[in-house]
């Protein structure tokens, strides 16, 4: 078969300390050796909207493609604050009536990101498998019913590496570690309550967990402390495998 994998970092492989090349190409590796062609368009530090981007470029340029199926890494929601010239530019101006807390801001944007899965999904016939990557997500039991040909295979990459499981009950959407005093300017702005700020904390707090988990397993995310390396990659490949891939 043949497959294409986008995404950010996670889906480039594992990572060396400083994070400059991959010397194992994890999931893409272990689909390689297993008799699949692989076309990896992942690409280190880009966000959600790249990543879409990257992938309708790539069908654009390759109209009579032989792709079978598309792996996509989902990668932090606020990463595609780049793409606005501004805060409001970035949600719609009728967007803020349904945005009560910030975790809805998260949800917003991913949502918007798993629509643009599902029209290229839809466009060029090809289904779309979700794997949460650097970002845990969204966990829809109706995922299909709301984005057609779109599913998610692994709610949680870290929580399938340590816990055995893929499904985890609160995602972390974000580390936070990117422009996070802005982001909380930025939601100041709109939700001013304390309620709010006080759950915007809880929801970095879960970032810098997250974070922290994986550099005190470099059993998993070693050399680079913050990236799967090939032992966690492999585990991700077994379980896609034995699960998703056995009967293709």
């Amino acid at each position: 078969m043949k497959f294409l994998i986008a995404g950010d970092s996670w889906g480039c492989g594992e990572w060396d300390k400083d994070c400059n090349f991959n010397p194992h190409r994890g999931f893409d590796q272990y689909l390689t050796e297993a008799g699949h062609t692989v076309v990896n368009i992942s690409n280190q530090g880009i966000s959600n909207q790249d990543i879409y981007q990257r992938i309708e470029t790539y069908f654009r340029r390759h109209p009579q493609h032989d792709i079978d199926l598309i792996f996509v890494f989902q990668t932090e929601y606020n990463r595609d604050y780049k793409h606005a010239q501004g805060w409001e530019t970035h949600l719609e101006s009728n967007d803020w009536d349904e945005i009560k807390e910030p975790q809805d801001i998260a949800m917003r944007w991913v949502s918007r990101f798993y629509r643009n899965l599902s029209g290229i999904s839809q466009k060029v016939d090809c289904p779309v498998y979700i794997i949460g990557g650097h970002s845990d997500t969204l966990w829809l039991d109706t995922m299909e019913q709301h984005y057609p040909g779109c599913r998610i295979i692994c709610q949680s990459m870290t929580n399938l590496i340590l816990q055995n499981n893929h499904r985890v009950e609160q995602p972390v959407l974000s580390f936070y570690e990117q422009r996070t005093e802005e982001l909380v300017q930025k939601i100041k702005s709109k939700l001013l309550d304390s309620d709010s700020i006080t759950k915007l904390i809880d929801l970095i707090d879960q970032g810098y967990q997250r974070e922290s988990l994986l550099r005190e397993n470099p059993q998993y995310f070693y050399p680079d402390g913050i990236h799967p390396n090939r032992q966690g990659h492999k585990i991700l490949y077994d379980f896609i495998k034995e699960k998703h891939l056995h009967d293709l």
